[in-house]
């Protein structure tokens, strides 16, 4: 840091400030967090508008002081500043590096629609929150936050922020309220005030919402692994199941958010047989697919964390818990869910190969989101086909996978024929009371699965469609997802 002469910027500050800085003493002025700051300064995020300081253990601020430099504008920071010698300890950071982004609770220019999808994402407690640039105006900042209603379950609320400019003095003051009765200089003040009281609002603000990678991306310096956590940032908190490759963890990450984390059984797979599922989840982004959040593999076993969907397994959800008390209506809805997660698979030329109620997870609202994708293959990877010794859930596969090893969509189309019967039988295993060679030599023969008492015909007459022994006739997701969506079952 190079000690400059102050003199006109010390006249002109004593000139703004000459009450409050009679007395000899040191100022820090505080700016928003970078990765350059030196750690004896105390950095705190604010709206760029204004340097926020401390002075003798008081608080306030003055406006933001901008100096030249010859290559490059840049915004300059006073770190302590004598008010009797004049001089100046003067250093400087480049205009990016203190950006809105580096604030947690800052998600720069985003949709209504990308905030409402990353709020409503299992996990998060009622007032976790965003700020986002405002979609009409560059100058315009929107609060997003999360609430919830007895009858609609979890929302997002949006409050615009208005900015005002009070030019009757040099130099400008800029404030920031979301109801002109509160009006605050930064937009770390207004989330500090709402952090402490709801006033208004919803609720109170509880916690920011976590960046997606994509934004990080855009924040960060350098080009980190996106998709990489530190093993200290997750705490275990209990076990949810255990698979044939993985044991299933509820956790915390970064001490905030509720995810699940799947650690890998060394001894029953190998670790990139393990990693397979997250470069899969890496290429699919759909609100009916489980989201990947991060993969922690510098020390084995690995660790693949994903959203938390607290209902757990559908069919487990059917079975024994709210879920055996929904309608029919209800029931379609979950129906039609997951028919869109699959359309949205098979347009980007992904196989699930192991679809059923047991891989299909729940959260709030009867929510729910395809997950259990450790088999799933783009349709031109040339390990297609199942290796052997992989175990197979009979009862849920095609004919032709069963007899020939070969898989495709269609296939999966079969395998969704026997989801809409576990929904419709709230859970019930198909073909019950049959083993699985049973079952199979049976449908070989023809039989199938009869309609459940409370499915609609015309729905029923969809799933028989889905089991016709030649696939080429079976019916796309595309047309499932178009009929489940637009059905209406008759009282």
């Amino acid at each position: 840091m190079e000690k400059k002469n102050g003199q006109k910027l010390i006249k002109h500050v004593k000139g703004l400030f000459s009450e409050k800085c009679k007395s000899t003493g040191s100022i820090e002025f505080v700016f928003p967090p970078c990765k350059n700051e030196n750690a004896d300064m105390c950095w705190i995020s604010n709206s760029m508008a204004n340097v926020q300081f401390k002075k003798l253990g008081e608080s306030s601020t003055m406006p933001k002081i901008k100096k030249k430099h010859k290559k490059t504008s840049a915004v300059t920071w006073f770190k302590e500043l004598d008010m009797v010698q004049g001089t100046l300890d003067i250093g400087s950071v480049d205009d990016d590096a203190v950006s809105p982004g580096w604030a947690s609770w800052y998600f720069g220019k985003v949709s209504r629609h990308a905030s409402e999808e990353w709020l409503l994402s299992p996990g998060y407690p009622k007032g976790t929150f965003l700020i986002r640039q405002g979609e009409a105006a560059p100058d315009t900042y929107t609060l997003s936050v999360r609430d919830c209603d007895e009858l609609r379950g979890y929302l997002v609320k949006h409050y615009k922020i208005h900015k005002e400019t009070n030019n009757d003095g040099l130099p400008c003051i800029e404030y920031y309220y979301i109801t002109p009765k509160r009006r605050f200089r930064s937009l770390q003040d207004l989330v500090t005030n709402y952090s402490e009281s709801p006033d208004g609002l919803c609720c109170k603000l509880l916690q920011a919402c976590l960046k997606p990678r994509s934004l990080l991306w855009a924040f960060e310096r350098g080009n980190p692994d996106e998709f990489h956590t530190e093993r200290e940032s997750i705490v275990l908190i209990k076990k949810l199941g255990s698979g044939q490759f993985a044991e299933v963890w509820l956790g915390s990450w970064h001490g905030s958010r509720q995810v699940a984390v799947k650690i890998q059984k060394r001894d029953a797979v190998t670790t990139s047989a393990f990693l397979d599922e997250s470069q899969i989840l890496k290429q699919l982004q759909h609100i009916n697919v489980i989201k990947l959040l991060a993969v922690s593999s510098e020390t084995e076993p690995i660790y693949i964390l994903t959203e938390y969907m607290p209902n757990g397994r559908l069919s487990m959800y059917l079975r024994e818990g709210k879920g055996k008390d929904l309608s029919v209506t209800q029931l379609l809805w979950i129906a039609a869910q997951i028919a869109e997660g699959m359309c949205y698979m098979e347009k980007e030329k992904f196989v699930h190969r192991n679809l059923g109620a047991r891989n299909i997870l729940v959260g709030e609202g009867n929510n729910v989101k395809i997950a259990g994708l450790g088999m799933t293959k783009v349709v031109d990877d040339p390990d297609f086909n199942f290796r052997r010794g992989l175990k197979m859930a009979i009862k849920w596969m095609a004919p032709e996978v069963l007899l020939c090893n070969k898989y495709s969509t269609k296939a999966d189309i079969w395998s969704y024929g026997i989801v809409l019967i576990e929904i419709f039988t709230y859970g019930k295993e198909p073909y019950e009371g049959m083993g699985s060679k049973e079952a199979f030599e049976l449908v070989q023969k023809g039989y199938r699965i009869p309609k459940p008492d409370i499915c609609p015909r015309e729905v029923y007459d969809v799933i028989l469609s889905c089991w016709n022994c030649n696939p080429p006739p079976r019916p796309s997701f595309d047309f499932l997802n178009t009929f489940l969506h637009d059905y209406q079952p008759t009282s």
